[in-house]
């Protein structure tokens, strides 16, 4: 999967490094941003030439987007494999597929069709079990099950999300949760498919696909609960999202403004609970949103 920044760097590394057209084609999957008004005219049409010149076939464009454009159309199912260099690309997990972030170059290898070698990492599994508050979401969960499990323990490895719990969270809560990875330093996240996932998945996916579960006797570096009801309303301070706070630790600090549907977000979802909140609402004259 190749955003429009990552892409064009890949592609142009690809150049340098020999390659003429790309080995695999089909499994190649380019997202360009003529979705947004503002992107640069000049870096869009590099990218484009550099695309046909490599032999690039699925173009899309809907920057911003990319993992949910793999899942609505298909392009992705559960216990397949999908590298990119877009931190995004561990939403996958939510449906049970596995995003592996690599380097720009390391795409360009795999462009040639080399062989890329990868340290499989040790696991962190947890157990979800309880339900959630009203209005918490899967990024709401991820936090606190960082903050319970403790960073030092996820970092460099890989997540694994089971238990009865699991079965609360529709694919767009699971993907939200597992789009946070990248800040705890995970090398990937992994929602077990159940039965309610599955279910949702197939009113979505139509070719057939095989689930991937854990072996009976999987050793893990660290294995936890986590209940759902521990997890708060969190919100994210202007300094970064490492700067997570929950609604009721940030109480009284000022707010001037408001984003709504910004990274890791990427979905009517989030536009709908905002509007249920507000639309009885005033919002004060003194904040932006």
């Amino acid at each position: 999967m190749l955003g429009p920044r990552d892409g064009l760097a890949a592609l142009k590394a690809f150049r340098l490094a020999g390659g003429e057209k790309i080995s695999t084609p089909d499994s190649v999957f380019l997202f360009t941003d003529d979705n947004l008004p503002g992107a640069d005219p000049a870096r869009r049409k590099q990218l484009h030439e550099a695309a046909v010149q490599a032999g690039v076939s699925n173009i899309i464009p809907a920057a911003g987007c990319e993992t949910s454009e793999l899942i609505e159309r298909g392009l992705i199912v559960p216990g397949e494999l999908a590298v990119s260099n877009l931190v995004e690309i561990h939403r996958l997990g939510g449906i049970g597929a596995l995003g592996l972030r690599v380097t720009v170059r390391d795409v360009a290898e795999l462009l040639r069709g080399k062989l890329l070698s990868v340290t499989v990492p040790e696991t962190v599994r947890v157990d979800l079990t309880g339900q959630r508050q009203a209005l918490v979401s899967g990024r709401d969960v991820f936090f606190a099950l960082r903050r319970e499990v403790g960073r030092d323990r996820l970092a460099g490895r890989a997540l694994e999300i089971g238990g009865e719990g699991l079965g609360g969270l529709n694919l767009h809560e699971r993907r939200r949760l597992c789009a946070q990875g990248a800040h705890a330093g995970l090398a990937g996240v992994f929602c077990l498919p159940d039965r309610a996932g599955v279910a949702e998945l197939n009113q979505r996916i139509v070719r057939p696909y095989t689930t991937v579960e854990p072996e009976k006797d999987a050793g893990y570096a660290h294995r936890a609960a986590f209940d759902l009801s521990h997890a708060q309303l969190s919100v994210a301070p202007p300094g970064g999202i490492d700067g997570w706070q929950t609604v009721g630790e940030a109480s009284g600090e000022p707010v001037a403004r408001v984003v709504i549907g910004g990274g890791g977000s990427c979905a009517l979802d989030d536009l709908r609970v905002a509007v249920d909140i507000i639309k009885l609402r005033r919002l004060n004259p003194k904040v932006r949103c």
